[in-house]
């Protein structure tokens, strides 16, 4: 009896809508900036941990990326709907815990800008139908996004540890 293989498309439309996600709460404005970090961390979370669990694959077909400008998306988009995110403290190597580990300084708005545009660049091989290229370019870009999504979480959850989370207009 041969075995039969899960079914690779599921996990591919449900990051697909995870990453809808993201961009649907990061463009809001209807929602104060406060539920905008709880919606932001949530979705985050869904994301990363989907992404361990997309399928490796690959697809030959060739694809023009529509560009997606880093400084609008920035200036126009993100900053300001998160105005109180901004510079924090970073260990550039958590596995050196050595006296001489570097430290650094991150930024909030990066992060969120760097994980919205590799999001979006393998959201565009989705919609265009291509879901094993889809899968292929949020699995190749982990490696970048996944660290912005987890500085980005830590400070996600600093704020929200202060606050009454989940916001009043959420219960």
């Amino acid at each position: 009896m041969a075995q039969k293989h899960p079914d690779p498309l599921p996990p591919i439309r449900r990051f697909a809508e995870s990453c809808e996600g993201f961009f649907r709460v990061c463009a809001d404005t209807s929602i104060t900036e406060k539920e905008r970090i709880f919606h932001v961390s949530v979705v985050l979370a869904q994301l990363y941990a989907q992404c361990l669990t997309l399928p490796s694959l690959f697809s030959e077909t060739e694809s023009d990326e529509r560009e997606i400008s880093y400084d609008l998306l920035r200036r126009d988009l993100l900053a300001p709907r998160f105005p109180s995110l901004g510079y924090y403290h970073t260990c550039m190597n958590p596995l050196d815990v050595t006296a001489t580990a570097q430290n650094g300084t991150g930024d909030a708005i990066d992060d969120l800008a760097d994980i919205y545009i590799d999001l979006a660049r393998g959201y565009e091989y989705f919609k265009g139908g291509d879901l094993e290229n889809a899968a292929w370019f949020w699995k190749l870009t982990f490696h970048h996004w996944g660290k912005h999504a987890l500085d980005l979480q830590r400070i996600l959850f600093e704020i929200i540890s202060k606050e009454d989370f989940p916001p009043q207009s959420l219960t």
